[in-house]
């Protein structure tokens, strides 16, 4: 298996390097680590002002979702007729909100999962977390969201490490990944992008033995749905939903908007992002399914230091080195809140980013171009 961190935040052209972030005065404090799931995640939901999203009625659960492929869902479960339907909010496929269709639920201690035709998801009841893999429209996508929503901005206000992918609208081409580090404002309207870099005494900057590391401003602002538009000047930057994980606000970026370069394209794709804080060396314990675009399943065991990847094909083994990234010269250096997946006899050039979000969810950026893996948590 490999984690690691690369290039293109917006840009269709290969960027310099590793990417990493860092933490940031004016955090609001993180749930407590190590108290119940469900009561922290509750505890974070209380201070950034998460209220559960209402249905059209008392029989519907509703989630707010991102899906990988760039485009903004709601996934609406009708537990009277056991139907569900997915609300396009917006697509940069043209595609269509879906007609009713039959689902069946089956609950395992805090988790329940929910098949249908074109529907495969898991919901985490203790931090009302939904992942899996939705088909609209003939697109396969791997979907994230919750079932809370904010109403400001402003209370999420902090450093946020974060990472993406993006890739061409047409034909899927061009293939990117980033990270690097968020500001967001307490005048809920501002949001500083720190592209390849950390946070250091609130201005960006490169990591250790990195380079390229640049700012760049964005704004979001509620439009009349009670929708979060991020722009980046007068273009598209995409949609922002709010999870509110057990270690505190999980930002879910639906990410669509022009390229930068000379001659811009429609760009696609989805990036998370979390507050840095350290890891213990537990967080990415346990047994966890991944999935990418909606295909591409893998299952990932993990004790400690140690995991296993196993897909339709093999099962590889290697190693977790916490609070660490990559930097642009393949050393392993310090960064609170990442991950460096290295697999046995890999060099670390092949490594992945891990970050371990909440405890019902986890990304991993993968050491090519474009790839992240969505993981959800089986126990």
């Amino acid at each position: 298996m490999k984690l690691i961190i690369a290039p293109a935040f917006l840009s269709i052209v290969a960027a310099a390097a590793l990417v990493a972030c860092g933490g940031g005065g004016g955090d609001a404090p993180a749930a407590t680590v190590g108290a119940d799931v469900a009561t922290s995640s509750s505890a974070t939901a209380a201070s950034i002002g998460a209220t559960v999203i209402v249905g059209a009625s008392a029989d519907e659960e509703v989630y707010n979702v991102a899906a990988d492929i760039g485009d903004s869902w709601q996934v609406v479960l009708n537990n009277k007729t056991n139907t569900y339907v997915v609300k396009v909010i917006t697509s940069q496929f043209g595609l269509t909100t879906t007609a009713p269709v039959a689902f069946t639920k089956s609950t395992t201690d805090t988790f329940t999962t929910v098949t249908g035709t074109n529907l495969s998801v898991q919901i985490d009841s203790r931090t009302k977390t939904i992942g899996g893999k939705v088909t609209v429209g003939g697109k396969a996508a791997t979907i994230s969201g919750s079932g809370y929503q904010v109403a400001d901005i402003g209370k999420l206000a902090g450093t946020y490490f974060f990472a993406g992918v993006a890739r061409n609208v047409s034909g899927g081409g061009n293939p990117g990944s980033a990270a690097g580090s968020f500001i967001v404002s307490s005048n809920g309207t501002d949001i500083t992008a720190c592209d390849s870099g950390i946070v250091v005494n609130g201005a960006c900057a490169n990591v250790a033995g990195g380079s390229g590391a640049r700012t760049i401003p964005l704004t979001v602002s509620k439009d009349s749905a009670g929708i979060f538009r991020i722009k980046q000047g007068a273009n598209n930057f995409g949609i922002l939903n709010v999870s509110a994980g057990d270690r505190g606000p999980v930002l879910i970026i639906d990410r669509f908007g022009p390229s930068e370069d000379p001659s811009p394209v429609l760009r696609t794709g989805i990036f998370f992002a979390a507050k840095s804080a350290k890891l213990s060396g537990n967080e990415f314990d346990g047994n966890w399914t991944c999935s990418s675009r909606g295909a591409n399943t893998i299952v990932i065991d993990v004790s400690g230091s140690n995991y296993s990847v196993t897909d339709s094909a093999s099962t590889r083994k290697g190693t977790l080195l916490y609070n660490k990234v990559t930097n642009d010269s393949n050393q392993a250096v310090d960064l609170d809140g990442a991950i460096i997946a290295q697999g046995n006899a890999e060099p670390l050039s092949m490594s992945a980013l891990v970050l371990p979000l909440s405890s019902s969810l986890v990304v991993v950026l993968e050491a090519q171009e474009g790839v992240m893996d969505v993981c959800r948590k089986n126990k």
